[in-house]
């Protein structure tokens, strides 16, 4: 044997003369192999100037005086010249164009295959939190053509429990503006923020409903809508219990739910904040502190005209309890107030605070 069988190296002969060549021209194979560094795997044209050291991958169309005749794939290496090598199965190649580094198997180079890894960096360091991180203009999530797959491109995010979370936050500069996905619960959701701290849902979609709400506030076209989440769009419950109301007395209400920042305190009154019909409901606890059985009417007044009554009850000495409810045409702005309305002028009645009124919007 006059060769090692795998890179080839040439052996000394017995009694062999200028064993200095044999052995110069050992040590210069074994650089060449010895932790490979090549420039590039693309150029297609045997550089006319090179210089000691060069090496490249020969791409298929390699034309030169002393590429020409090289099989695509080879290792061109210039030390004094050009030296061709035939890469074998397992070789390992640094490309310095690419930054990256290759593999020869099954008779082409590939990128060098990653096994399990803790921690993966790309043009980045990676942290014990981000695992995987990547530093790029972008990145690309396609389908398998390669083994093939079946055409399909699913990316799936597992969380542990319902309790847990699975989202993507966008981020500006680092802070977190938009978050959506699982949050704590299994209904898709939407989240905003403006200071990457406190999120405020924009968006969620129930399971159990199979409904989409939409959360305030809105704009279509810069104008402020509703959502299925705004209803109801205002709740207010009687001030105090020691308010004797008199004829068209105006009642004094204090809001527990004002969705739309509508209602204006020093006027008792709910702004509209969109056109459309609304639903009204009133459930009063009342009774009379005159000596008369006075027959109550509680109105709904817009803009301070006389409205729809909603409810009408007998008030005497008795705490009595109703219920009514009504749908009402109304516009944007429009101010809404309650005011009693008496069959006996010099009656007076108190509300309870557990007396409500609550406004929905239908369409």
């Amino acid at each position: 044997m006059t060769q090692t069988n795998r890179l080839k190296v040439s052996y000394l002969a017995p009694s062999q003369a200028l064993k200095n060549i044999t052995v110069n021209e050992a040590f210069q194979k074994l650089d060449h192999l010895t932790q490979i560094n090549v420039t590039a795997r693309d150029v297609e044209v045997e550089p006319i100037n090179p210089k000691d050291g060069e090496a490249y991958i020969l791409p298929f169309n390699a034309t030169g005086q002393n590429w020409t005749a090289a099989e695509a794939d080879t290792l061109a290496f210039y030390d004094q010249g050009w030296h061709i090598t035939t890469p074998q199965e397992g070789f390992q190649v640094w490309v310095e164009s690419e930054q990256s580094m290759l593999v020869f198997s099954g008779g082409n180079w590939i990128n060098l295959p990653v096994t399990t890894v803790t921690k993966l960096g790309v043009n980045t360091g990676p942290d014990n939190i981000n695992r995987l991180s990547v530093k790029s203009d972008a990145e690309l999530l396609t389908h398998d053509d390669v083994t093939p797959g079946t055409g399909d491109a699913r990316k799936l995010i597992n969380k542990k429990s319902t309790a847990h979370t699975a989202s993507v936050v966008f981020q500006t500069d680092y802070q977190g503006k938009v978050e959506l996905g699982l949050m704590g619960e299994d209904a898709f959701a939407i989240k905003m923020s403006a200071d990457g701290i406190k999120f405020n849902t924009a968006m969620k979609v129930s399971l159990e409903e199979d409904k989409v709400d939409l959360f305030h506030p809105l704009k279509i076209n810069n104008s402020d809508v509703l959502s299925i989440a705004d209803k109801p769009v205002f709740v207010a419950n009687v001030a105090s219990a020691s308010t004797d109301y008199t004829e068209n007395a105006l009642i004094n209400l204090s809001a527990s739910l004002d969705s739309h920042g509508g209602f204006v305190s020093s006027k008792n009154a709910f702004i509209i904040p969109v056109s459309g019909i609304y639903f009204v409901q009133v459930g009063i606890v009342i009774r009379s502190v005159s000596s008369n059985v006075t027959i109550v009417k509680l109105r709904v007044f817009k803009n301070e005209t006389m409205g729809q009554p909603v409810s009408a009850v007998t008030a005497d000495a008795n705490i009595t309890t109703v219920n009514d409810s009504s749908l009402l045409q109304l516009q944007a702005g429009d101010e809404i107030t309650l005011r009693t309305t008496f069959n006996d002028a010099n009656g007076e009645v108190q509300f309870f605070p557990s007396s409500r009124l609550i406004i929905h919007r239908v369409v």
